[in-house]
């Protein structure tokens, strides 16, 4: 499934989610900038390249959705054995920055009545 189709499925779920995306990487990493995951309360959908990467992502994007009104953040990771993370280590010897986009519930209302006072609410909404 695409991040896109993944995206969707939340919206018409009218479920918060999480759009993770590789923003950078410098040296070796298990994935490109580009690499994008989806996140919502009990799946995710796509890759960053798995490991402490994706783990610790996958956490901090469920703290999101669990915030009134999360913000965009960027998180980084250094790819070392030196650098131990909750999930373990992950050692491709780069440095990877991820960025968590939010993706609340979009706002919806149901116009009841197809009379001329409800079409015209309906255009104005």
């Amino acid at each position: 499934m695409t991040w896109v189709t993944a995206v969707a499925r939340l919206r018409a779920r009218r479920e918060p989610g999480v759009l993770v995306t590789v923003a950078t990487v410098r040296g070796h990493a298990p994935r490109r900038a580009g690499a994008k995951l989806v996140v919502g309360r009990t799946e995710a959908w796509g890759s960053i390249g798995g490991g402490n990467i994706e783990a610790v992502a996958i956490d901090r994007a469920r703290e999101l959705i669990g915030t009134p009104d999360p913000e965009p953040e960027l998180k980084e990771f250094a790819l070392n054995d030196k650098v131990t993370g909750p999930h373990g280590v992950q050692c491709c010897g780069g440095a990877v920055t991820v960025l968590l986009e939010p993706l609340p519930v979009v706002r919806a209302v149901a116009v009841f009545g197809v009379g001329h006072v409800g079409l015209e609410l309906a255009r104005i909404l």
